[in-house]
């Protein structure tokens, strides 16, 4: 719906039924109740495709990403937002040395950042393995983000944590010139490579 606010036609690709229909109802766009790989978008080219926490949950990343290649036009943006699993693996050794092995499971109410892992999430994202894996569809980086974390209240102590996460993160990103990042989420623009 915001898409469609900034003046775009927007389609939606949902695999669980009730969120289909839905959106097919609230907003009347359409949106398909299946997977990227199953639908017939073939003489669709889209200037942009957004996956917002989607990739880390898919079966296979390989043959979404093929689909996404194809029906993205040539000057197109992809728009991929997922979680870090150098956050996630930071995180669960910052929580095993304070309250000991397994803490991530048995603690996780005193953990000021959330859960550590998602038990959903078949694949698991760095910069380098997220840009390499792109690459290898004809994607190329054109911008990152250091998403701001959301702010739920209720709980100061976790709000305040992430703000800090998020300001070392941003500061240690800043010092390597983007080399190390250790924030929450990986946010891309990706465009396809240029070909020679």
């Amino acid at each position: 719906n915001l898409a469609h606010t900034a003046g775009w036609d927007p389609v939606g690709v949902e695999m669980t039924t009730e969120f289909a229909e839905s959106s097919r109802k609230k907003f009347g766009f359409v949106v398909y109740n299946d997977k990227i790989e199953d639908v017939n978008l073939e003489d669709t080219k889209f200037d942009l495709v957004t996956m917002f926490d989607v990739l880390e949950h898919v079966q296979d990343p390989n043959s979404v990403l093929q689909k996404i290649s194809s029906i993205i036009q040539d000057d197109g943006i992809l728009m991929i937002r997922l979680p870090n699993v150098n956050f996630i693996i930071l995180k669960m050794f910052g929580l095993t040395k304070l309250f000991g092995k397994d803490a991530h499971t048995k603690y996780d109410f005193v953990n000021p950042l959330g859960y550590w892992m998602a038990q959903e999430h078949l694949y698991n994202f760095s910069d380098n393995t997220l840009q390499k894996l792109l690459a290898k569809h004809g994607f190329k980086k054109r911008k990152s983000y250091m998403e701001f974390p959301s702010m739920y209240g209720g709980n100061k102590w976790r709000d305040a944590a992430q703000i800090l996460v998020w300001f070392i993160s941003f500061i240690l990103r800043l010092l390597t010139f983007g080399k190390v990042n250790i924030n929450r989420s990986l946010v891309y623009a990706f465009g396809k490579a240029c070909k020679s």
